[in-house]
């Protein structure tokens, strides 16, 4: 569903991801692509939850999946998270600036 969305032309996603941050590997390998092509925000799966940055290193793991250019936002519900990435394109912000909308919510 990820590589469909890029292909139909999406603006962007927003993607639920599990627990503390992890994707099935064929997921965490969609997100990467999808989010070397739009922009892509990252929420957990329960909503509102801390996503690790180095805790586990299986494949899929929060490492993997921070690993590509998607923006974590797991401190955001699915639709909050969408609500600030439609401004954000709105706005015109990619790159950097969209990265560092999202990264001043992320807790290191």
């Amino acid at each position: 569903m990820i590589d469909a969305a890029v292909e139909l032309g999406a603006d962007g996603l927003v993607v639920n991801v599990l627990g503390a941050g992890h994707a099935p590997p064929a997921m965490a390998d969609a997100l990467a692509r999808a989010a070397a092509q739009i922009p892509v925000a990252i929420v957990c799966r329960p909503a509102r939850a801390a996503m690790p940055f180095e805790t586990y290193a299986f494949e899929g793991s929060e490492r993997d999946v921070r690993a590509t250019a998607a923006v974590a936002a797991p401190f955001f519900s699915a639709p909050a998270a969408r609500m600030k990435l439609l401004v954000a394109l709105s706005a015109g912000l990619t790159g950097e600036l969209l990265s560092g909308l999202f990264a001043v919510d992320d807790a290191q």
